[in-house]
């Protein structure tokens, strides 16, 4: 009996020894395991002591070059770097509604969507609209209606070197690029001049037909913000397109020649899809906006 408590307390009192002996333990991504005390964890730094090679020494190390660090309990922080926390930007809007300040000057209309995922990342919807005449690159009889749908990604440009305690001003704001997912449905209609080479007279006929676009396109632009309320967004972007043609109206007699008023194979709705092979997809815009 005596010998078998002598064993119990001696097995406590080992486990207590295993247990209150660990060390903190700091895991960096060159696979280098430092075993320390920790003393504080901060904005972006670990503060931690070596007690066996001198307990008054403090040593201090940035997050970026840390995996992970478990303390002596096993339990794993998580480390995340201030620009990246995503509660130094809890106060601020995350949305915002945008529209395109000069797409009305062609009859085109169009709002846009934008919510933060994370710091540094967004997600953004456009819905347009085409409304009549659509006059680029000279003038055009042609009437243009449909809608036009933008799915996009946006990445904002990191810092090209990091300060400890460095973040976004805000969380939308900044020069980014973007992805984008262009889909188009257009309805075209309007006026061609037959020319009949056997009585040298001209006369007008209507001509209709439809065209669905898509494209996939790369946008670069800047966003800024203004008092957390109020944005303004420009940017460039190309790509690549597609276009079918479909539903056109009765086929024009193959003896007369027809030209009409206007700007060619050229498919619109937000962008501006060229003809020629490959088609190569356009856009630009100016458009502002609120944050809520």
């Amino acid at each position: 009996m005596k010998a078998g408590k002598i064993f119990t307390l001696t097995l406590i009192i080992g486990l207590s020894n295993l247990v209150f002996g660990q060390k903190d333990t700091i895991f960096k991504f060159t696979g280098e395991v430092i075993p320390c005390k920790l003393v504080e964890i901060g904005n972006d730094i670990i503060k931690y002591t070596r007690p066996e090679l001198n307990p008054d020494l403090a040593f201090t190390i940035n997050y970026s070059a840390c995996s992970r660090v478990v303390t002596a309990n096993g339990k794993n922080v998580v480390l995340q770097e201030n620009l990246n926390n995503q509660e130094n930007y809890s106060q601020q809007n995350k949305r915002a509604i945008k529209f395109n300040f000069l797409t009305p000057l062609t009859n085109y209309w169009e709002v846009s969507y934008e919510k933060s995922i994370e710091p540094g990342k967004s997600m953004e919807v456009n819905l347009g609209f085409n409304f009549g005449t659509t006059e680029i690159f000279g003038s055009s009889d042609e009437e243009t209606t449909g809608f036009n749908a933008r799915f996009g990604y946006k990445l904002l440009k990191s810092p090209d070197f990091y300060l400890a305690g460095m973040k976004y001003s805000h969380i939308l704001k900044g020069a980014y690029i973007k992805p984008e997912l262009v889909i188009s449905s257009l309805n075209h209609s309007g006026k061609a001049y037959q020319y009949d080479h056997a009585t040298l007279t001209s006369s007008e006929q209507g001509y209709s037909y439809k065209t669905l676009g898509a494209a996939f396109m790369v946008n670069l632009g800047k966003q800024v913000v203004y008092s957390d309320s109020f944005l303004i967004d420009y940017f460039v972007g190309i790509g690549y397109g597609a276009v079918t043609k479909y539903d056109e109206s009765a086929e024009m007699d193959e003896d007369s020649y027809y030209y009409s008023y206007g700007t060619g194979e050229v498919h619109r709705g937000g962008i501006i899809i060229t003809d020629g092979s490959p088609k190569i997809a356009l856009s630009a815009g100016l458009r502002i906006g609120f944050l809520y």
